[in-house]
């Protein structure tokens, strides 16, 4: 498929799903698309993120390929501290990332204010624009580094195992399908969602407690939102919706057709770098069942 075809069956499903008819911006965008040659690939997938952004619609996803940073942050005063390294290990959790591609991270949150969703401090989700740098400058404690970014697959689900407790770490809904018979049944369930991004259903393993961030997206919202397991942590990323997509070609659009919304943590506790207080408490939870 043409980019422009694609560009136009996007624009057509969300004046669709938003009742609305949006022919300034269309055409903007058509004209930007139909200038870009093939071959372009991660180029026109930026433009139609930007295109997305236009609407502010969290639960709006255009990709070629799922990929990921290896590592997750939060925007702290400072810039962005990496509060959890799954892939590049060359992070340590509490760096704090100053300057991406030459930028500092005050510049990049003015300048993509609307990838941001104009969200406050404790609400940016970073990861989308992490993928779009080129390099990063770190500070840890008094040391600097400079480091060339990378990209991973999403990182593979995770059972920890403990003598009164298990943690069930999952990136991707489906994942949890994947382990399910990994999964004693016998013991406790600490089923964490902190770092879930998907629309995909998620197995239902009946956990007694769940844990969720601020980066908690998609239907993994929707399974703690609908759970009756205790839930420990943070306000979610907050597209909480009915999901359907559009496959075009390589390409994947997902969109939510109910609107959005937040699941909401029964213990509200932040997601720090310094100290894992919500697993901490989660435990201290099921011990005490």
């Amino acid at each position: 498929m043409k980019y422009h075809h694609i560009f136009k069956a996007v624009s057509e499903k969300i004046c669709e799903v938003l009742h609305i008819q949006d022919e300034a911006t269309k055409e903007l965008y058509t004209t930007i698309v139909k200038q870009l040659a093939p071959g372009n690939d991660y180029t026109f997938t930026e433009i139609m993120k930007e295109y997305l952004a236009e609407y502010q619609q969290k639960s709006f996803k255009f990709y070629h390929h799922q990929r990921h940073s290896g590592f997750i942050v939060n925007r702290i005063e400072e810039g962005l501290e990496v509060i959890e390294v799954n892939e590049d290990t060359r992070f340590v959790t509490g760096d704090i990332i100053t300057h991406l591609s030459g930028d500092s991270v005050d510049v990049l949150s003015d300048r993509y204010r609307k990838l941001l969703f104009h969200d406050a401090f404790e609400k940016q989700e970073w990861a989308p624009l992490i993928m779009k740098q080129h390099d990063a400058e770190i500070r840890r404690g008094s040391e600097h580094y400079h480091f060339t970014l990378n990209s991973y697959a999403i990182p593979e689900a995770q059972v920890i195992s403990r003598d009164a407790y298990q943690q069930i770490i999952i990136y991707a809904p489906e994942q949890l399908a994947l382990i399910q018979g990994n999964i004693n049944r016998d013991t406790p369930i600490i089923l964490d969602l902190r770092y879930t991004k998907g629309i995909q259903d998620l197995y239902d393993i009946q956990p007694e407690i769940i844990l969720i961030s601020r980066h908690t997206a998609g239907s993994a919202e929707a399974y703690a939102a609908k759970s009756s397991a205790f839930k420990v942590g943070e306000e979610t990323f907050g597209a909480l919706s009915t999901y359907e997509t559009l496959e075009l070609g390589p390409y994947t659009f997902e969109y939510g057709v109910t609107g959005e919304r937040i699941a909401y943590p029964d213990v509200e506790i932040d997601n720090e770098a310094a100290q894992d207080k919500i697993l901490e408490f989660a435990v201290n939870h099921v011990r005490n069942i």
